[in-house]
């Protein structure tokens, strides 16, 4: 029996090859080149992005924190005694901040997304995910699994940006 070839078919096959490659990133138990991760507790998304790691040096950072001062005080140091990725889900300006720093120390941003306003389920998938390795992977594109990248549309939004920094090569 002689099956021809069709284009639904062909769109069907490529959608599950598209699938199955997407998902390795998501699933792998590779080892995370993450060992510092950011997290704003005043941000329910940031502390359950934070949740989605396992082993990283976690940082919480509260109302009454500084970044910069806790960059240069504690931080700063621990990242240039491993020299492990940086990754974080903060508010924009606390992400200008921290790309800042980095770069201070010769880092450069390796994956960076703004998410959209009122999305809830995504953080701890995305801290799960990057934990994994994925922002390691050419293939893993986070916009189509956890949303486009948008900016703050909406009155009293705050932009989150998640973010990772890797040290150059």
């Amino acid at each position: 029996m002689s099956r021809s070839i069709t284009r639904r078919g062909v769109l069907a096959g490529a959608a599950a090859i598209a699938g199955v490659s997407a998902l390795p990133p998501l699933l792998a138990p590779t080892r995370s080149a993450i060992g510092h991760v950011v997290v704003d507790e005043r941000l329910t998304a940031s502390v359950a992005f934070g949740g989605g790691f396992r082993g990283p040096d976690i940082h919480p950072v509260s109302a009454l924190d500084d970044l910069c001062n806790r960059w240069y005080t504690r931080l700063r140091r621990e990242v240039l005694a491993n020299g492990a990725h940086i990754a974080g889900l903060t508010s924009w300006i606390d992400y200008v901040v921290m790309r800042s720093c980095a770069a201070e120390i010769g880092y450069r941003s390796a994956f960076h997304t703004e998410h959209p306003p009122g999305a809830q389920l995504w953080p701890q998938a995305l801290g799960e995910a990057l934990a994994a390795g994925a922002h390691l992977r050419s293939r893993f594109q986070p916009a189509r699994v956890f949303g486009a990248t948008t900016s703050a549309v909406s009155t009293g939004h705050m932009r989150l940006v998640t973010w990772v920094f890797a040290p150059r090569n």
